[in-house]
């Protein structure tokens, strides 16, 4: 008989990237590609941005690789993305005070570099951000000495880029420790966050556009009125979009589900003497493909860390995870960077091991291929277990499975009143768009296996009613991709079938569908 082991999947011991050149508080940036493969810059020091990469998952890096030269490592300005096509870009700010990127097309072996410039007759401030959208539409944002935020978007993949666009007005300058964010939802909306002082106090602003940064609304605090700073912002599905902030002694987070017309507030954690939270070191924060987020959040006292928080959904509570870096040592600011791709989860920071000296440290889960990520949202994943390790009966009274009217103690083997028994994981009362009838047309397994099985997709009326389950379609994990369904309802269910001789394993899956209405 089969079995399902779920939470098989901690995250890693954390690693060191850059033993070879380690680095004090000089910015680092990480990215996964499709295949899993994990690529992290830092600027160091003496000037260097230096490339490292991992290709199993983060349990071992290739270290030592110089990107540039010369940059200002002071200024916190290194940060690396990669496009839907598995291509990389790290964007830096040089010697001459001049925005610029680097591209590979070969997985990291060769760098090819394009010049961004900068604004005119403008000193390139402390932070800057990248991201690419599903359409590999390039953006990046940066701010200059004097307080204002400048947008700037490429269409050919790094080669060229658009005139400098500012993102509103200017608004006051932090100096050094300037924080900037920069998202894109799935409909290609921009939201972007920036740090300013108001009346001797720091707060975040942010603003947003609909038209790939032609135009923007004006800075706004109305997300939230009150003093909030540090802040990290990500978005993922339409209009949907979540800030992650210190206020006060707590760190709370902000949720909009119509682009920013309306938020909900939530508190991840509440300071206490153990839970000190860092002004200067803005959390990590990632939308997982499943819906879920993953929050990643500093902690000082007597020993530095890094803490995951999760949510399962984007309406659903945070729920405390695991510390995934520690340090006895810490060198504030620590720059916290976070990325997700697939099944793929990796966390990684500056982290101080002498009052001179640091590194950079990473974190990823063990789950397929060595990574982390799922369904739970959180760094786990589920396990199907195969016949040859099935669980042996150890009660005479323990039971195995229903069959028809018949129940089977658990070492019954493999067949059950002349049937198989099957191998299922389930998952029901999914809302994919709050206050929405939807209908679900693609489902997208993350999984890896030996041989087909069934998806079925069904739907209910409320959590606890019935569900009307459509016909199941055959899933090949080595051979597709997605099945296509059609299901349309309140809130969605969905279930995974195998064959007992069968040997799977599921990380996520990912859902395509459109709103039909409203309830």
């Amino acid at each position: 008989m089969g079995g399902i082991d779920y939470g098989l999947s901690p995250w890693q011991e954390e690693q060191i990237v850059g033993v070879t050149s380690p680095c004090l508080c000089g910015g680092c940036s990480i990215a996964i590609t499709s295949t899993g493969d994990m690529h992290s810059v830092r600027a160091i020091t003496d000037g260097e941005v230096r490339y490292a990469r991992s290709l199993d998952g983060g349990a071992t890096w290739t270290d030592g690789q110089l990107v540039e030269n010369g940059v200002r490592w002071w200024n916190h300005s290194v940060h690396i993305i990669g496009d839907s096509s598995d291509r990389l870009y790290v964007f830096f700010v040089d010697a001459d005070d001049t925005l610029r990127v680097k591209k590979s097309t070969d997985n990291g072996d060769s760098w090819t570099p394009h010049t961004i410039g900068s604004p005119s007759g403008k000193t390139l401030g402390r932070r800057l951000w990248a991201v690419a959208d599903g359409s590999d539409l390039l953006h990046v944002a940066i701010r200059d000495d004097e307080g204002t935020v400048w947008h700037s978007k490429s269409l050919d993949l790094g080669v060229s880029w658009a005139t400098w666009k500012q993102v509103s007005g200017p608004i006051v300058h932090l100096d050094w420790a300037t924080n900037i964010q920069i998202a894109v939802d799935g409909a290609g909306n921009l939201h972007l966050v920036a740090e300013a002082i108001v009346s001797d106090a720091r707060t975040t602003f942010w603003a947003m556009s609909r038209d790939i940064g032609a135009t923007w609304t004006e800075w706004s605090q109305g997300w939230h009125a009150g003093a909030a700073c540090a802040a990290t912002i990500a978005a993922k599905w339409t209009n949907k979009v979540c800030i992650v902030y210190v206020e006060g002694n707590d760190i709370r987070s902000a949720r909009s589900s119509n682009g920013g017309t309306a938020w909900t507030h939530e508190t991840v954690i509440t300071g206490t003497a153990d839970f000190i939270f860092d002004l200067w070191s803005p959390p990590g924060l990632i939308a997982l493909a499943d819906g879920g987020w993953h929050a990643f959040v500093y902690v000082g006292g007597a020993v530095h860390k890094i803490l995951n928080f999760y949510k399962t959904a984007f309406d659903a509570p945070w729920t405390m995870g695991e510390y995934v870096i520690v340090g006895a040592e810490w060198k504030t600011p620590a720059d916290i960077t976070a990325a997700s791709r697939g099944a793929n989860t990796v966390v990684q920071a500056s982290v101080g091991v002498s009052p001179t000296h640091g590194v950079v440290k990473i974190t990823a889960g063990t789950g397929a291929r060595g990574t982390s990520g799922g369904d739970s949202a959180h760094g786990d994943t589920a396990t199907i277990l195969a016949t040859a390790t099935r669980t042996k009966r150890v009660d005479p009274d323990q039971v195995a499975s229903g069959v028809g009217d018949h129940l089977y103690l658990m070492d019954c083997g493999t067949r059950a009143n002349g049937n198989d028994l099957s191998i299922s994981l389930e998952r029901t009362g999914i809302v994919l768009e709050e206050g929405s009838i939807v209908q679900v047309s693609e489902v997208w397994p993350e999984m890896i296996g030996d041989s087909p099985l069934d998806v079925q997709v069904g739907s209910h009326s409320s959590p606890e009613g019935e569900i009307t389950w459509n016909t199941a379609q055959t899933f090949d994990p080595i051979m597709n991709e997605k099945v296509d369904v059609r299901v349309t309802g309140r809130f969605i269910a969905i279930r995974f079938i195998g064959a007992n001789a069968s040997t799977w394993e599921l990380a996520g899956f990912a859902l395509k569908y459109e709103v039909r209405g409203r309830y």
